[in-house]
């Protein structure tokens, strides 16, 4: 009875584990969607509305979700307070502290905190331009992402329940 169970929760474990990884494929596109939207946004508070970049930070972080907000009203309060850093340090730092529990690769997160340092030290038409093309690099990051899900979703899941078999196999 007690071995019966054993192997009960093996295949459950082995299947939540596939599962698992499956949905955090899933958060992986959703954060990815949500950093195009804030960069669609920002371009569009800075080229239309004039905004400086504290100031467009500040505004879309009201029209974004978590983590995204906080990491935006983090990096305005951090610009205001002006410490003497740059704002590729103060975007890295902010990014790394409230964007570190996201499913974002590491180079995709390292993308993003590039991004700051594009941004910072540039003229109004160039920081356009810089998140134009980060926007450009986005979309087709995002584009392959979406072409390999639908595999990737089937392999992690049916290793999950494959596994666990084996394992249950390798015990019995």
């Amino acid at each position: 009875m007690l071995k019966l169970a054993g192997i009960c929760l093996i295949l459950l474990s082995g299947a939540g584990l596939g599962f698992g990884q499956s949905y955090v494929l899933g958060c992986r596109e959703k954060n990815l969607e949500q950093i195009l939207r804030m960069t669609m946004l920002l371009r569009g508070e800075i080229r239309f509305g004039s905004s400086s970049l504290r100031e467009a930070f500040r505004s879309v972080s009201h029209r974004m979700e978590e983590p995204f907000a906080s990491f935006l009203r983090k990096l305005s309060l951090e610009m205001e307070e002006g410490k003497g850093a740059s704002l590729g340090v103060l975007f890295r730092a902010c990014a790394e502290e409230t964007l570190s529990r996201t499913a974002l690769s590491r180079e995709e997160r390292e993308n993003f905190c590039a991004l700051g340092d594009s941004l910072g030290y540039l003229d109004l038409e160039m920081q356009l331009r810089q998140l134009e093309l980060y926007e450009k690099n986005l979309e087709l990051a995002l584009r392959d992402l979406r072409l390999e899900m639908p595999s990737k979703r089937k392999i992690y899941r049916s290793l999950g329940v494959l596994g666990a078999v084996l394992l249950v196999i390798l015990v019995w």
